[in-house]
């Protein structure tokens, strides 16, 4: 799953925490994973591969979590 630092804040539509929040629970990664390449890919949850120095695994996860997104973006209006 990604890291909210992906989304663009700078974009209007994206400014608010959560709308991006909102969409990184709205987005079934492993289905889409499962449906486009299921022998090759696992769901990422960083920009950053285990391999790398900088990696961690201490980062905020968002489950795919629909209801969860639909009420982040009712909050944010």
């Amino acid at each position: 799953m990604p890291s909210l630092r992906i989304f663009n804040p700078n974009n209007k539509a994206l400014s608010a925490v959560r709308v991006r929040q909102a969409i990184a629970y709205a987005l079934d990664y492993g289905k889409i994973i499962e449906a486009t390449s299921p022998l090759l890919q696992k769901p990422a949850s960083s920009m950053l591969v285990p391999w790398m120095d900088v990696f961690t695994a201490d980062i905020p996860r968002y489950p795919y979590d629909p209801d969860k997104a639909r009420k982040l973006l009712a909050e944010a209006g």
